[in-house]
């Protein structure tokens, strides 16, 4: 039976980011977050990732949303579960809006349980913060 409490995931959701690479083409990085359930239990979706502490006039440019400040990525999971030892890769693709972006493009990746929905509904229970 899946599970979608915050503990297991904040426990047993590991994630990983890959490494950036620059397509001088179009101007963009792009790259990839896995996260894999690392528990013995399916758990259900969906899930969000927040790519928090980008530099300004850097954008996350395949965004779902914003919350607050922070661009998100909806991750959808196969059949609404991620099941034992599975993972589910979602691409990242970013760019500098201007040359006067210096400097590396960082991020940290902080993962939510479930959808982000509007202010009433979060108020209410509804979107429970699941990341570091």
């Amino acid at each position: 039976m899946p599970t979608n409490t915050c503990a297991v995931h904040r426990a047993l959701l590991q994630t990983e980011t890959s490494p950036l690479s620059y397509d001088r083409k179009n101007g963009a990085f792009t790259g990839s977050i896995t996260i894999t359930n690392a528990s013995g239990q399916a758990i259900s979706g969906p899930l969000t990732v927040v790519v928090a502490g980008l530099r300004p006039l850097t954008v996350l440019e395949n965004a779902s949303g914003l919350h607050g400040r922070d661009p998100f990525l909806r991750v959808p999971l196969p059949g609404d579960n991620l099941l034992p030892g599975g993972s589910v890769t979602v691409p990242v693709t970013l760019r500098k809006r201007s040359f006067l972006a210096l400097g590396a493009v960082r991020f940290q990746v902080k993962t939510h349980c479930g959808d982000f929905r509007p202010k009433q509904e979060r108020e209410k229970g509804k979107v429970r913060i699941c990341g570091p």
